[in-house]
């Protein structure tokens, strides 16, 4: 199926890391910018990109967020700015179902 052919395009490893690679070195550029890699979130162990997470749908295209998977990215990334001390910690926002 062509869709699994474009998924294995833009989640291919090498791509995801030479992409990384280009944005790290713009965002080191940018004065109080930082890098958030997703790939804790998005990627099994072996750097293929994931579906689903804690049994939820992350991305139903394989590229844009489902309604869940935007409150995962949300949470991940506010876990990040709290532990670089970029923002006080928060109650967890309600999650959908």
């Amino acid at each position: 199926m062509a869709a699994d052919r474009d998924q294995d395009v833009l989640n291919d490893p090498e791509r995801v890391q030479r992409l990384n690679g280009l944005l790290q070195g713009v965002v080191a550029s940018v004065p109080n910018a930082r890098f958030v890699d997703m790939a804790p979130l998005t990627c099994a162990a072996d750097g293929s990109g994931i579906r689903f997470r804690n049994g939820r749908e992350l991305r139903d295209d394989g590229v844009h967020w489902t309604q869940t998977g935007a409150e995962e990215v949300w949470v991940y990334l506010l876990d990040r700015m709290v532990a670089d001390s970029v923002a006080a910690p928060s109650p967890a926002p309600t999650m959908t179902p």
